[in-house]
């Protein structure tokens, strides 16, 4: 897995999976969760097949209380709510990076509740980040199970797989995200980085392209198309077309200093002085560059 993706040597990465622990007040009890950026994006429609039902205009006649009933907060039972709050707990303890902390409470949930389809997402999120590529895709197996038309499982799937070396199955299940919903630059980006990696360079090139279509302001793009190129023209370096060698580089260097840029306007200050670097190795052509992996 790309390095600028995952961080190895944080808790908790400095991209892409970042926590971000912003309390919701709820009407269930007075618990207060803890969101996620993909437990937020678990909500949007958008990853999930459209559903293409006219919705029929409310009667201009429909009372309170059934405007009351539309809206109204599900009742849950006492398991339930022990669920939900075992996996804020959770969460919350991954704001505090105690990550054995948050699998204690996820793993809890899950035997509590072993058809929970998010809670199956958040513990392999968790392995993932944890190193235990293996178990995560496990889980993300299960929940794909429960639920095999959410999209964001199969990219977490596909990047686990990417991570213990299984490209096949990772190039899989990023297609069958995008086909979910492919409008997704994430999906696109991931996959031509696999594609680059295997030397599929055209269906690379096409994806890369397609991510920075989608989506000009994801930086992990740029990143792994500058990778692209870097390798293109290091491939290329003992040909006689010294040019076409540096046009390459010259694309590669633009890719990342619009990656850089973009990380550090998001936050990602560790992620961008680590492409500024190799940025520095390929200006100065002193020692042979390598592209991130």
């Amino acid at each position: 897995m790309a390095a600028l993706r995952k961080s190895s040597n944080k808790p908790m990465p400095s991209f892409l999976h970042k926590v971000i622990t912003i309390g919701i007040a709820t009407a269930l009890g007075g618990i207060s969760f803890i969101t996620h950026p993909e437990y937020v994006a678990a909500q949007e429609d958008h990853h999930s097949p459209k559903n293409t039902t006219t919705p029929q205009p409310r009667s201009p006649t429909t009372s309170a209380d059934e405007y009351i009933e539309h809206f109204k907060v599900p009742t849950l039972t006492t398991k339930e709510f022990i669920v939900e709050r075992l996996l804020n707990q959770g969460l919350e303890n991954l704001s505090q990076q105690n990550m054995k902390g948050a699998l204690q409470k996820f793993n809890q949930a899950l035997l509590m509740n072993p058809n929970h389809e998010r809670a199956y997402r958040m513990r392999g999120d968790l392995l993932r980040q944890m190193g235990d590529n293996r178990k995560a895709i496990d889980d993300y197996t299960q929940a794909i199970k429960k639920n095999p038309n959410f999209s964001t499982t199969y990219v977490s799937r596909g990047e686990a797989y990417e991570a213990v070396g299984k490209y096949p199955e990772a190039i899989k299940d990023y297609t069958k995200a995008l086909e979910l919903y492919p409008e997704d630059g994430f999906g696109y980006s991931y996959r031509g980085a696999v594609y680059s990696k295997l030397g599929e360079n055209q269906k690379a090139i096409t994806d890369l392209n397609k991510a920075i279509e989608l989506n000009p302001s994801r930086p992990e793009a740029y990143l792994y198309r500058g990778n692209f190129h870097a390798k293109l023209g290091d491939m290329k370096k003992a040909s006689e077309n010294q040019p076409q060698v540096a046009t390459l580089y010259q694309k590669a260097i633009a890719d990342y200093h619009q990656a850089a840029k973009l990380f550090s306007e998001q936050g990602y200050m560790a992620d961008s002085a680590k492409t500024l670097h190799i940025i520095q190795a390929l200006q100065q052509r002193s020692v042979p560059v390598q592209a991130i992996q």
